[in-house]
């Protein structure tokens, strides 16, 4: 996702997700530090993918 390889999960709801329920979340490690990036997810889940994919996109094109 935004040329990073990583792991993204959908965290169960509040009450079982904590601070995190209900958040789309993409985790990667870039340079040794690992990095996470989190959305509050809505549906249909494929648009907050797309969203949380541009975010990630912008913050790499940031940082060139």
């Amino acid at each position: 996702m935004g040329g990073h390889n990583g792991t993204l999960i959908l965290a169960p709801p509040l009450v079982f997700g904590g601070e995190n329920g209900d958040h789309l979340i993409f985790r990667w490690n870039a340079g040794g530090i690992d990095r996470a990036v989190s959305l509050h997810s809505w549906s249909p889940l494929r648009e907050t993918i797309a969203t949380l994919r541009s975010i990630i996109a912008s913050r790499a094109r940031r940082r060139h």
